[in-house]
This record gives C-alpha cells, sequence and structure tokens, in this order.
C-alpha cells in the first residue's frame, strides 16, 4: 500500500458523527457581457463575453500584465474599491447583474 492512497496515515479515514447537510441551494453560473475594465483612461480589459458555468473549474490562462487579475476583480466587485478604476459593461450571477 502506499502513503498516497492514505491507508496508512488515516487520511480520509471515518472520525465520528458527519456534519448534517445545509439546505439544498442551486449552484449558480457567472456570464459577461461586453466587460471592459479601465485605471484611469487606461483600458486594462476589452469586451470580455465569458459563461462560466456552476460545479466546473474554470482557469484564466495569459502573460504577466494581460487582465487577468483586473478581471477576477470585477467579477467579485473589488476593482470598483480602487479609486480611479471604473468597469462597464455587465456582470451576472444567475440571471442578477451584480
Amino acid at each position: 500500500m502506499s502513503e498516497i492512497s492514505g491507508e496508512r496515515s488515516g487520511i480520509g479515514s471515518y472520525q465520528g458523527d458527519e456534519p448534517s447537510p445545509g439546505p439544498k441551494t442551486e449552484a449558480l453560473g457567472m456570464t459577461t457581457e461586453n466587460l471592459s475594465a479601465f485605471y484611469g483612461a487606461f483600458k486594462a480589459v476589452t469586451d470580455v463575453d465569458m459563461e462560466i458555468r456552476p460545479n466546473k473549474v474554470t482557469a484564466l490562462i495569459g502573460p504577466s500584465g494581460c487582465g487577468k487579475s483586473t478581471f477576477l476583480r470585477c467579477l467579485n466587485r473589488m476593482h470598483e474599491v480602487i479609486p480611479v478604476a471604473r468597469a462597464e459593461g455587465c456582470v451576472k450571477l444567475g440571471d442578477q447583474d451584480i
């Protein structure tokens, strides 16, 4: 047996009562439509249309400085806390424009 399986190390072994399941909620996807992000007059992200499916892994891959982090800040609304930054377009969580 290998250590990776966890059988020797006890990883994943039963540890007692399992937590009760919480209320069931439907997973929501995200959609961006014509999303652009600006720092002052500089347009850092240009017209992104993207669907992020619920319960799936999505990776943003690109070179340094291409706007990956700026795009993520737009999705979680952290872009708007930067004084000179603004976003245009639409970001939806499910059907709600956030």
